[in-house]
């Protein structure tokens, strides 16, 4: 009945003996904001060393209100609970003055540290006849952040948000921070356009996220590749090392270590701290510890970091079943897949083009084929392979496929698959002479059963390849240019060009090994005016040869040397989120 007027968050662990826990302060920015935060235990002590309470004008106004050489500090209380029988509930004097400990309580410190208190100025009478200490407003790490956040947390000035549940990304680095340390992993299974990836990576986390929508992993792809970073001191550097003996007070080191440049987050952040100061530690003379502000690193100035390398990759395709656990091969998802052949058809990359596939029907034991349906919009029969969700589409899959089929007196064969391996995108394995072969590719949303197939729906896209031109520049280099993407158009049987101004992302892999696409270029044709290309860009100008940055935005690589493996691939991914590869034979070295 009553309206929400909050946001929760869970935190939960199977041992809560080994959470790791990180205490955060909300910075104090102003003298002002620290007077609001101590409330009406605030108070100042002038440059004569005396104190009072401040006027409601400096309270407003304090920097420049407050007296030259005026000093802030909380006072702090200075009795426990629960009298005393050997002498610390009795009265202390200070300055011909007798204070009385509280009923009922006692001293927090002995009278001797009491004496010490007031002998180095840290004792202030307070209204009431009582006595406390002083805790200095260089001594407060910040207003300690407990399970009510109420502070506003937006999002930082310029970032663009992709969807309305996004959630800010000082919540997530608030989260990342009071939980984890450097180099520690964060996984995430809902990656969305990539926050906490992102804050990851920002912060020195290793991360994992996942998605079964191809957008937003594109969304994340790109907004990893152009994020900007501050490079932040670790403890494996020499300067990382001197900076920290600096802050702690101990000696910096005087040599360097062959190994002082591998900059692991792993090896902890030199923080900024703050002394944990204390009635009893200045009573007994003792050194304080100190409050790492985990949130506030020492940054290495003039540089900065771009993200560290990164893959993306689907899910295993190999399903492990028990000794005694039935295998359910290909049934257990394929009523699922059929319904959307017919309900929503198979589209072709970039186009409202759909083909219906109806009526189908298994196919006899025996052979690869797994299903006959009929087209809808010509009437013709085609026979189909339907793969689990566990399982890639291989080439010699591919090739009995299409004998099954040619054998059987088909004319079109559809190969319906989750993931397709690398060498499958090629299409020399669609020229079977009579026979055309369909790759179609199945997207993830349909292992979720209970999602309701709408006519409209996206999650059967037959596959295109990139269209490309591979040239010599020079004796012993090449370079790769975008033409857009091809892709087979069932209903006229002819190949159609897909315009390269859909070509969202470009990656080029110069040595491909077969098994593996590294991506060793990445281009974002055509986004000059993405902010975070533009942030990027604004960051790095000075270290990266103009020229580069041209050929990061457009269709055409650098050049690059003869593979050593003799063979490229290009995969392109479309503003739809369509994703294709094409692989290319080139001369080795």
């Amino acid at each position: 009945l009553l309206p929400e007027a909050a946001s929760y968050i869970l935190w939960y662990a199977k041992d809560k003996a080994q959470v790791k826990h990180n205490r955060l302060y909300e910075e104090l920015a102003s003298r002002k904001e620290i007077i609001r935060h101590m409330s009406s235990y605030a108070m100042v002590e002038l440059a004569d060393g005396s104190s009072r309470k401040l006027t409601k004008q400096e309270r407003e106004d304090p920097d420049k209100r407050l007296p030259a050489g005026a000093r802030l500090f909380q006072s702090m209380g200075l009795s426990s609970q629960g009298e005393s029988t050997t002498g610390r509930s009795e009265s202390f004097v200070w300055n011909g003055v007798e204070y009385a400990c509280p009923s009922g309580r006692h001293w927090g410190v002995s009278h001797e540290g009491l004496q010490r208190l007031a002998d180095i100025g840290r004792l202030a009478a307070v209204e009431g006849g009582n006595i406390r200490w002083k805790q200095y407003e260089d001594e407060m790490p910040g207003r300690r952040i407990h399970n009510v956040w109420c502070s506003t947390m937006p999002a930082p000035t310029g970032a663009r948000r992709h969807f309305i549940v996004e959630t800010a990304e000082p919540v997530i680095e608030r989260c990342m921070l009071m939980a984890t340390d450097p180099g520690d992993l964060v996984l995430d299974p809902t990656c969305g356009s990539g926050t906490t990836a992102h804050v990851a990576e920002k912060w020195g986390r290793r991360w994992i996220t996942v998605d079964v929508n191809p957008v937003q992993i594109a969304l994340c792809r790109q907004r990893m590749i152009t994020a900007i970073n501050d490079w932040y001191l670790t403890l494996d550097s020499h300067e990382g090392r001197r900076v920290e003996a600096e802050r702690a007070g101990a000696e910096p080191p005087t040599g360097r270590d062959p190994q002082d440049k591998r900059y692991d987050p792993g090896s902890g952040f030199v923080y900024e701290r703050i002394p944990s100061v204390s009635a009893g530690t200045l009573a007994y003379g003792q050194k304080p510890d100190t409050i790492p502000l985990v949130d506030r690193p020492a940054i290495k100035r003039d540089t900065k970091r771009i993200s560290s390398p990164f893959t993306v990759e689907s899910h295993a395709r190999h399903k492990y079943v028990g000794t005694r656990e039935p295998d359910p091969g290909r049934g257990g998802i394929s009523s699922e897949v059929l319904e959307a052949a017919d309900v929503a058809g198979v589209i072709m990359p970039g186009s409202s083009e759909r083909w219906h596939l109806n009526d189908a029907e298994p196919w006899p034991n025996g052979t690869v084929l797994t299903h006959t349906a009929r087209v809808m919009e010509t009437g013709e029969r085609v026979a189909v392979v339907l793969l689990a969700d566990d399982e890639a589409a291989a080439v010699n899959l591919i090739n009995r496929a299409a004998e099954d089929a040619r054998d059987n007196l088909f004319n079109r064969l559809f190969v319906l698959a989750f993931e397709f391996e690398p060498a499958a995108y090629d299409s020399k394995t669609e020229a079977r002479g009579r026979l055309a072969v369909h790759k179609v590719k199945i997207n993830n949303d349909l292992t979720i059963k209970e999602l309701k197939h709408m006519k409209n729906d996206a999650t059967l896209v037959m596959v295109g390849e990139p269209d490309i031109d591979v040239r010599r520049h020079g004796e012993a280099e090449w370079v790769v240019e975008v033409n857009g993407y091809v892709t087979f158009n069932p209903r006229t049987s002819g190949v159609e060009q897909g315009s390269a101004a859909d070509v969202d992302c470009w990656m080029l892999d110069t040595n491909y090994d077969g098994q593996s696409f590294f991506a060793r270029h990445i281009h974002l044709p055509g986004k000059d005016k993405d902010g975070h290309v533009a942030k990027l860009k604004r960051n790095l100008a000075k270290r990266v040869n103009p020229k580069h940055w041209d050929s990061m935005l457009s269709l055409k690589s650098e050049p690059f040397e003869s593979p050593r493996n003799g063979r490229i691939a290009v995969c392109i991914v479309t503003k739809h989120g369509e994703t294709m590869t094409t692989i290319h034979d080139v001369p080795p070295q």
